[in-house]
């Protein structure tokens, strides 16, 4: 950083003078840089009272997505990638077939609550993707950010990022008691589980959409 580099151009400076027998000693030498702490910045998930304003205007296209990330825990990269052929609406699952890990690629149940949203997302496509623009066409992770989930945010007098979604269903889905290792299953967390719990990698989507649906 710009502290480091100071200090190595003044220590060069010492030790030319030391070389040209103008000083004895590289006091540069003794100087120590303090490393910065970094402050881990703590998640600001979604209130129920701001929820609950997106339900009520749940007609809305950027509602509808940020309740879809809300109530499954995807991130927006996994939730972009999904087409119309991963969607199982007879077995109510979500296949994720992209996702930035090995762990990430699996089945997510799809909470009753949001059932109804992936419908109209299906209806409303016009191409293979789920997740589309107002004109049913494919959306860009910057476009999706930048036209509906931020703007939506400043509707509501909200100040989130797109990845606390994510920690909100998380959250959430604590609170609410649902099994941890289901959880860690739910959202591509699998990595983090231990020995014993691995012998439970393989998970009927019933009893995952059983506890998904423990969230309000």
């Amino acid at each position: 950083d710009a502290a480091k580099r100071c200090l190595n151009l003044i220590s060069q400076m010492y030790d030319f003078c030391i070389r040209n027998e103008i000083l004895k000693k590289n006091y540069a030498d003794s100087v120590k840089i303090k490393q910065k702490r970094e402050v881990k910045q703590e998640k600001n998930i979604f209130t129920e009272e701001e929820i609950n304003k997106l339900w009520g205007n749940s007609h809305g296209i950027e509602e509808q997505y940020i309740l879809i990330q809300i109530y499954s825990g995807l991130r927006v990269g996994e939730m972009l990638a999904l087409t119309k052929a991963d969607v199982n609406l007879e077995e109510h699952y979500l296949n994720i077939r992209e996702a930035k890990t090995e762990n990430g690629v699996r089945k997510v149940p799809i909470h009753d609550r949001i059932y109804p949203l992936i419908q109209e997302c299906i209806a409303r496509s016009k191409c293979d993707a789920l997740i589309t623009n107002i004109n049913g066409k494919t959306m860009c992770y910057d476009n999706y950010k930048r036209n509906y989930f931020h703007p939506c945010c400043e509707k509501y007098d909200m100040t989130h990022s797109s990845h606390e979604c994510r920690h909100t269903f998380i959250s959430r889905a604590t609170i609410a008691g649902c099994n941890p290792v289901y959880l860690r299953k739910i959202v591509g967390h699998t990595s983090m589980m231990t020995l014993t719990e691995q012998t439970y990698t393989h998970i009927d989507i019933p009893i995952l959409l059983a506890e998904i649906n423990k969230i309000p």
